[in-house]
């Protein structure tokens, strides 16, 4: 009996002792630390739903200050790839918690069981973005232009239909993600984030303008962390642990922003300047609206309002249920009225002394305890058991390695990567199984691994059990124990053989590819097409071949992304550009020749080909054909020439038959006529008849000679004479008869003897002053006579296609008179031609110059501006000191001392 009050007593102060407890204590459950000790870190993954930035600031935060860690959870942060979508991970199973925008509420109408935790941001950062260039000033203007929609951009639609504006409204184009389409005008708007893009546009110094969809009344949600209804089920405090924990990384980031874009900068992506992520860190804040709502704030009756904006839109049925869709957790247990009431019970149980109710409350309190461990037990092994399921069935190679390497577990895909089975890994480390080149880099990433307590990436090769090389995505992620010690590492392994085959072979064709379009012979160039909407279409430089910068005298890196306007500030003189403008819109080739002039010399695309290839861009292939082209007009020169010399040479030909039947008949005529007038009576009329018959035959006979002449039928007697005597000899006659209205320059310049006849001479100079007096006769003017002396060369001006290089006496004469009509130009040296009045001349002058220059192997050249004046130059080969000695001086000069009258 004593045993039993001693007991009693006992268990009445352990009662008062355990109130006093409960009342002045905490539940130990409160306490994270505690717990947190005692369980091991559970492997969680968030799905980010783009790349690594500031918007999503407070994940990372949570992960490097300890606050998932601190709630037992080992997070791994996912960015997105390429095709693939965040919401459809998390259904999927392939990541645990994700981030999306408002159009979760689409795939939860869907049927998929997705659950909003959390919206992030209170305002959506999309917008649409156009530069201030394309003068578009309301979102009405923006009809019929080219817009760039991403994908999840459900609340922009709902915008511009709320503006009465349809998707088929616009030329809708393909999202590239980027703002090169924007900014080289591919596209006039693009749907954008107000938090990124706007950033390189101000950098840039580009104005731009944006249309929020809060200005139509359509306000959404922005970024919303979400999870599955199966990960609820299945890991209730998980997923408030992580929610909580986000929340509280969300907090820290935006009160120390500047330490977040440093830690996104060194451990997440460098895809942004430091500039950038700070902008956007403070576009982000004002749309969390942090110190207005409490952070990750939601209200049913705005994601109401939400599905009625995608109802009206046809996107989902009215009547949607919501049920489930918004995430709700018991609040914080309060103790207080349970301590209240167990201390109350403990008193009266004293007082009571009833120490079977003792024993049974102690009884029931072991049996829950016992009760929630099983429970706990068996939540543990279902997680275990779905972590299995997901590891064994992973498309991805996964393995657990020790603090060595040495495989502990394996995947099925693993072992289908690398060709060994789970038993023969499970015996080695994956070091081994590292390709020997990649060893050395493999262990320095572990090691560091160890160190910074960091995952590592890297792509290496393997060697399979066949002995052929794998290709792998490797991705280390080290796991430490409650006390820091590096207990195992998680090791993920995407096969990327096919891929880096293919990239082989690309690499490859692009070396083919580069091997041909350099070596080509003709000059090929590709072009991007660039429309900036004020100047029209333009060309970019994308690509020149060697035979093009050859042919351009340019480096690669002078023509490089320079646009056509650029590098031909003329070219719009040859209307190319339009024709490669039809090619790049129509994809039809086009031939379109032209001349260029580079460097003084001409390239002539007479063969220029263009067309357009599957990337979008124009390749021109053209040939430098200078020498071709020059040769052409050389030989068309010496045709023009051969058939002149055929046609004058038939004339002459002809000229000179006649001339010499025509010269027997004047012998007659001039004999007899001299006989008639020796037997007329002078001073009677039949002589003087006579004398005009015989001044008449004269006359003809002289007409004869120059017909000979031209016809190079003459012999006439030649030797040295010099050009300067003759010239003063005509000009001695010509001035005489010439009118006071013209002004006769002599310029005597050269004492060179020139093999000729003295006559010859004289009839050459006396007909070059007629004719050019003939000219002047109405206006007056000044008729200029030069004589010089000049050698001509290869690389002279003046050199002509009938001489030689050598000692020349070159004859100008000059007249400021009516000129030479440019289309008579080609006839002035035929016989017979003539422009004067019927009377005032035969045509046979300057034919009869021309054949005697050619007779004494000189030239004669016609250079003349109709109305201004004309020239004409004669060059005739210097007498050389042999010659001179040969021909001799000759008779010596009559003298006397009679004196002549000239009347």
């Amino acid at each position: 009996m004593y045993r039993s009050i001693l007991n009693f007593m006992n268990y009445s102060v352990l009662l008062c002792l355990l109130t006093l407890f409960l009342f002045f204590t905490e539940p130990a459950c409160a306490s994270d630390d505690v717990v947190v000790e005692q369980k091991a870190l559970q492997s969680v993954t968030l799905q980010l739903k783009w790349k690594h930035q500031f918007q999503f600031a407070g994940y990372y935060a949570a992960l490097e200050k300890g606050y998932y860690r601190d709630v037992g959870l080992d997070v791994e942060i996912l960015e997105i790839r390429d095709g693939e979508e965040s919401i459809e991970q998390v259904v999927t199973g392939k990541a645990d918690f994700g981030v999306a925008m408002s159009d979760l509420i689409l795939h939860r109408a869907k049927g998929e069981p997705v659950v909003a935790l959390a919206a992030v941001y209170q305002h959506s950062p999309l917008i649409i973005l156009t530069p201030e260039s394309n003068g578009i000033g309301n979102i009405h203007a923006l009809k019929g232009k080219r817009l760039g929609m991403e994908a999840q951009s459900g609340e922009l639609i709902a915008y511009l239909e709320n503006e009465g504006i349809s998707l088929e409204n616009f030329q809708l184009v393909a999202h590239d993600y980027t703002l090169s389409s924007l900014i080289s005008g591919k596209v006039d708007a693009i749907s954008a984030y107000s938090t990124d893009e706007p950033f390189v546009l101000l950098d840039q110094g580009i104005e731009y303008s944006t249309f929020t969809p809060r200005a139509g009344g359509i306000d959404f949600y922005g970024e919303t962390l979400f999870t599955s209804e199966t990960q609820i089920e299945q890991h209730p405090e998980r997923v408030a642990d992580f929610l909580a924990a986000s929340l509280k990384g969300w907090r820290y980031a935006l009160e120390n922003s500047e330490e977040i874009v440093d830690l996104i900068l060194s451990e997440y992506s460098q895809r942004h300047s430091r500039e950038h992520l700070l902008f956007e860190a403070e576009q982000s804040k004002s749309l969390i609206m942090n110190d207005v709502v409490p952070l990750g704030y939601m209200h049913i009756g705005r994601w109401q309002h939400i599905a009625q904006t995608y109802a009206k839109l046809g996107m989902l049925d009215e009547n949607v249920s919501l049920d489930g869709f918004l995430y709700s957790h018991d609040e914080t247990v309060d103790y207080g009225p349970l301590k209240r009431a167990v201390w109350l019970l403990g008193v009266v149980c004293l007082l009571l002394g009833v120490g079977a109710l003792i024993l049974a409350f102690f009884n029931r309190k072991l049996t829950s305890e016992v009760d929630d461990r099983k429970r706990a037990e068996d939540a543990l092994q279902r997680s275990e058991l779905k972590f299995r399921s997901v590891f064994e069935d992973s498309a991805v190679g996964m393995a657990i390695i020790d603090p060595k390497g040495n495989f502990l577990s394996v995947n099925n895909s693993t072992t289908q990567i690398l060709g060994f089975s789970k038993e023969e890994l499970l015996k080695r480390r994956f070091q081994t199984l590292t390709y020997e080149e990649d060893v050395k880099t493999t262990t320095l990433l572990f090691s560091e691994c160890h160190r910074s307590k960091k995952s590592y990436h890297v792509d290496n090769r393997y060697v399979a059990k066949d002995g052929s090389l794998v290709w792998g995505h490797t991705t280390v992620s080290p796991v430490f124990d409650s006390n820091g010690t590096f207990d195992y590492a998680i090791f993920h392994l995407q096969d990327l053989t096919k891929r880096k085959k293919v990239e082989a072979s690309l690499v490859k064709s692009e070396s083919l590819f580069r091997g041909l379009y350099d070596n080509m012979t003709s000059g090929s160039a590709i072009y991007e097409v660039l429309n900036d909407g004020s100047k029209g279409s333009d060309f970019i430089v994308k690509n020149f071949n060697q035979q093009s910068l050859s042919i351009e005298n340019k480096t690669l890196e002078q023509v490089l992304g320079k646009s056509l306007s650029e590098l031909r500030p003329n070219i719009d003189d040859y209307g190319l550009i339009p024709v490669m403008k039809k090619v790049w819109e129509t994809g039809e080739p086009a031939y379109f020749p032209i001349k260029v002039y580079v460097d003084e010399r001409f390239l002539n695309y007479y063969d220029n080909y263009l067309f357009k290839i599957p990337t979008g861009e124009v390749v021109t292939i053209y040939n430098d054909v200078t020498e071709q082209k020059n040769a052409e007009i050389e030989n068309r020169k010496l045709e023009i020439q051969l058939q002149q010399a055929q046609k004058m040479e038939s004339i002459g030909n002809l000229a000179g038959g006649i001339a010499h039947d025509f010269n027997n008949i004047l012998a007659s005529i001039i004999g007899f006529t001299d006989l008639a007038l020796e037997a007329a009576p002078k001073g009677s009329a039949q002589r003087n008849d006579l004398q005009e018959v015989y001044t008449a035959g004269h006359r003809a006979k002289e007409l004869v000679q120059q017909i000979l002449a031209f016809a190079r039928q003459s012999k006439e007697e030649t030797k040295p004479i010099r050009l300067n005597d003759i010239v003063s000899e005509v000009l001695k006659l010509v001035r005489p008869s010439t009118p006071a209205t013209i002004n006769i320059i002599p310029t005597l310049e050269s004492n060179s003897s020139v093999i000729a006849n003295a006559s010859q001479l004289h009839q050459i100079v006396m007909n070059l002053c007629t004719n050019a007096i003939y000219s002047m006769q109405i206006s007056g003017g000044v008729l200029e006579i030069s004589i010089r002396d000049t050698v001509l060369a290869y690389d002279s001006e003046q050199t002509s296609s009938t001489l030689s290089m050598g000692e020349y006496v070159e004859l100008t004469v000059t007249d400021n008179g009516s000129g030479i009509d440019p289309t008579i130009m080609g006839k002035i040296f035929e016989p017979y031609f003539t422009t004067k009045a019927v009377g005032e001349g035969t045509g046979m002058g300057l034919a009869m110059v021309k054949g005697i220059v050619d007779s004494y192997k000189g030239d004669i050249q016609v250079r003349s501006i109709p109305g201004k004046t004309t020239s004409f130059i004669i060059r005739l080969p210097v007498a050389k000191e042999e010659m001179l000695d040969v021909v001799g001086v000759g008779d010596p000069a009559i003298s006397g001392t009679e004196h002549v009258l000239l009347v």
